[in-house]
């Protein structure tokens, strides 16, 4: 579907965003794909902080609740013994389609608005492990 996007639109209006399991940042864009690859567990570890802390408005709960926020309440975090990281999954049967178009409306805003206090940048200290030392604003780009 993002072909023929593009060609109605432009590459310019059109952003691709492509889950990575790691990436060298949480959010980059790669200019030779033309795409935005997305550390997908750590951007959505961000989305369910903003959303905890009220960062985010929803419509009301007797609009909202069936199906999305169902969708939402479908996640579930594990561990990965594979990559060796937390992994969000959901139940076969209970979508997460809303929560991934929420998530994918948020990135796609913060293309021209940046967040850095929702999808603050990652810092590893000397030992390797995520730092938060976030004060102010970060270019992400």
């Amino acid at each position: 579907m993002n072909g023929p996007l593009i060609r109605a639109f432009g590459a310019n209006r059109v952003h691709q965003f492509l889950y990575m399991a790691r990436t060298a940042k949480k959010v980059m864009l790669d200019p030779k794909m033309n795409r935005w690859k997305v550390h997908r567990t750590a951007v959505m570890s961000d989305i369910f902080e903003a959303i905890k802390k009220g960062k985010a408005e929803f419509p009301k709960w007797e609009e909202f609740r069936t199906p999305f926020a169902d969708d939402f309440t479908s996640i579930y975090s594990e561990y990965n013994e594979i990559l060796h990281m937390i992994k969000y999954d959901h139940k076969e049967g209970n979508p997460d389609d809303s929560f991934h178009s929420f998530l994918y409306a948020w990135l796609s805003s913060m293309v021209n608005i940046r967040r850095p206090d929702i999808i603050a940048p990652t810092l590893e200290g000397s030992d390797g492990k995520p730092m938060n030392t976030y004060s102010g604003t970060t270019y992400q780009g």
